[in-house]
């Protein structure tokens, strides 16, 4: 079963599973809902379509000192029945976690500590402590013996001042993705672990900095986790859809879902083919893994990028020309971004040493405008012959982008960036040449150098953090080498390249 998500996407292929079978992907449910479930209760009177949940959990946590436990509770409100490939989505979701005494004592000991390295000869005149809450919740999809992770992140509870007895409770809101079921069927979600960062400051905060504390959830065993069921009724067929829904799911065990409409980018013009080349236009569905390294060159540093998946379409314009001198082929192919139903290659998480000795960790999000432009070019002369083109093989990869930074941590201390830290768009041009890239078997070492454009949206509250990531970012000289996968074409007899490999990447 697939989801395809709108806005928000969420899809869960073969990448997010913990193996499903040598034969390729099983492209799951990728669903965030709350649904009646053993030990639930009623909430407000809903709509009859609708289910309205709290569901209250028992976790384990690994505090600074050890194990303490916590209760969460989960809520929110979903539709009963969903048509399949329409979207539904899930309102009002929360986390709320209650800390019991040992629990804020612990965070309260921590807190401490950090301020006696900073203040020894001030704690006297400390206030009370505050503490906010950012959760993330993982669940488990399930559709038959197939399974899938999905998570809800970056909810978030506001500062609570710590109570002078008895628990602590901080209530975290977020969006759970809308989300597409493709077929009809139930969908089973439970509950997995919980991931919490709490971050506590003083009343008085111009005597310190806030303390952090990372800190992740087990649920207990002998509980019933399950927190939704729900009904997928298939939607209506068509003549002759049948047939398209038994080829698309045979290509569906190795690549997503294809977006529709699927063109060459008008922005980047690929090489002009040699005069009265034949044209050919039968293209043709592919999907392919890659992964690499891009440079931060202010900072003497790189990060990791991918693996991430790449939609293709193969062919939508092929050229020939064959003379006493050469023989050419030009493949042009429209590519898409693919991670969980986004024009995007997964989040990069990376850690740089800020101005030479400040630790800097932050998550960094590539996004794709339009569609990618592809040309693989061959040019074989014969005896005595010249290929018109120069280089005779090459790779091309050209591509508008843009790149968003969040979860910023500095020293270890959580820094607030907003929501839309994030460059202008940009240009990526990747360029595979022999032998390190192979035109004839459709896999290798691509590179480029790429400028990154100033940074706007980044700031905590009143405080504007652009030009902190235009100094240590921003700029050109930035370069890029990522290794590419074969392509897998699973409409293609034999289904060559499936299922598509995760290369490693290459220094």
């Amino acid at each position: 079963m697939r989801i395809r998500a709108r806005g928000r996407q969420m899809r869960i292929r073969r990448v997010g599973l913990a193996r499903v079978s040598s034969r390729g992907a099983f492209r799951a449910v990728a669903v965030a809902l709350v649904v009646v479930a053993a030990g639930v209760t009623a909430g407000s009177a809903p709509a009859a379509t609708e289910q309205a949940v709290s569901l209250t959990l028992r976790y384990a946590c690994g505090f600074p000192s050890g194990s303490q436990p916590v209760s969460a509770q989960v809520t929110a409100t979903f539709p009963a029945i969903v048509t399949a490939g329409k979207p539904f989505e899930p309102t009002g979701a929360r986390i709320t976690v209650s800390l019991s005494r040992a629990a804020v004592a612990d965070l309260s000991r921590l807190h401490k500590a950090h301020l006696s390295r900073l203040h020894a000869a001030r704690l006297s005149r400390l206030h009370a402590a505050r503490v906010s809450m950012t959760a993330g919740l993982a669940t488990e999809v399930m559709e038959g013996t197939r399974s899938a992770t999905a998570t809800w992140r970056d909810f978030r509870a506001p500062a609570k001042a710590v109570p002078a007895s008895g628990p602590l409770p901080l209530t975290a809101s977020g969006s759970a993705p809308p989300v597409t079921a493709a077929a009809g069927g139930e969908v089973t979600v439970t509950a997995g672990g919980l991931s919490l960062v709490f971050t506590v400051r003083t009343a008085s905060s111009r005597l310190a900095s806030p303390s952090s504390a990372r800190v992740a959830c087990a649920p207990r065993p002998g509980q019933d986790t399950t927190l939704a069921r729900t009904t997928v009724t298939p939607a209506a067929s068509s003549p002759g859809q049948s047939h398209r829904r038994s080829t698309q799911a045979a290509a569906s065990q190795y690549c997503p879902h294809f977006p529709k409409g699927l063109k060459l980018n008008p922005r980047f013009p690929l090489p002009t083919p040699p005069p009265g080349s034949n044209v050919i236009h039968h293209a043709q569905e592919a999907c392919s893994y890659a992964a690499g390294y891009t440079n931060a060159r202010k900072l003497h540093e790189a990060a990791l990028v991918g693996p991430g998946l790449t939609n293709l379409r193969l062919g939508v314009t092929t050229f020939t020309k064959g003379t006493k001198s050469y023989f050419y082929l030009q493949q042009r192919v429209a590519a898409q971004l693919e991670y969980q139903g986004r024009p995007e290659l997964p989040p990069a998480r990376a850690t740089f040493l800020g101005f030479g000795f400040t630790p800097v960790s932050a998550t960094l999000q590539i996004s794709e405008i339009g569609s990618l432009n592809a040309a693989l070019i061959s040019c074989a002369p014969n005896p005595h012959g010249k290929c018109p083109n120069n280089p005779a093989n090459e790779a091309l990869f050209f591509g508008r982008v843009k790149l968003r930074i969040y979860n910023v941590d500095v020293n270890g201390v959580p820094l607030n960036v907003g929501p839309h830290c994030q460059t202008a768009p940009f240009n990526l041009e990747l360029v595979g040449l022999p032998p390190a890239y192979s035109v004839a078997a459709l896999q290798g070492v691509l590179t480029g150098t790429v400028t990154v454009p100033s940074f706007s949206g980044c700031s905590n509250g009143p405080e504007d953090l652009d030009p902190l990531f235009n100094a240590t970012v921003s700029g050109p000289g930035n370069f890029v080498k990522i290794n590419q996968a074969p392509f897998c074409a699973p409409h293609v007899v034999g289904h060559p390249g499936c299922p598509p490999i995760k290369p490693q990447p290459v220094h």
